[in-house]
């Protein structure tokens, strides 16, 4: 008797001849339990609900991170208040309100002056016409 056995997981079973029949019944089947899908009195997969799959997934991500913080118990831990880790934010984006400021007030300046509102630019020549129309006055 030299015949290996296989554990089967699921209450219930269904053959591939029988899942290719009415593959509908056996997801239908699936949405309570477990179907097990067998050729030759073999396993060759399970059928589950999606809601059994995502909780699989969940139950592994849990433990993963079970096992991510049973590594890091050994590291030692560092005391640091919100107020530490938030300073240098703060000062940066008084920084950068600071600066803004001043650009705009530049800016507003710079607008008053010019007789368009657009800012003047010192130095800039003014535009000339295109040649077509220098040559037809000379």
């Amino acid at each position: 008797m030299n015949q290996i056995f296989q554990r089967v997981e699921a209450d219930l079973a269904i053959s591939v001849t029988d899942l290719k029949r009415n593959p509908a019944a056996a997801f239908e089947a699936a949405e309570s339990q477990a179907v097990a899908v067998l050729n030759h009195n073999r396993v060759v997969g399970y059928i589950i609900s999606p809601v059994a799959w995502e909780g699989m997934l969940e139950a592994l991500d849990d433990l993963n991170i079970i096992d991510m913080l049973s590594n890091q118990k050994s590291e030692q831990a560092v005391e640091v208040s919100l107020d530490d880790l938030a300073g240098p934010i703060h000062a940066k984006r008084g920084q950068k309100l600071e600066q803004a400021r001043r650009n705009s007030a530049r800016s507003v300046r710079k607008g008053a002056a010019a007789p368009s509102g657009r800012a003047s630019r010192p130095g800039r020549k003014t535009a000339r016409p295109p040649r077509h129309v220098q040559d037809q006055t000379a």
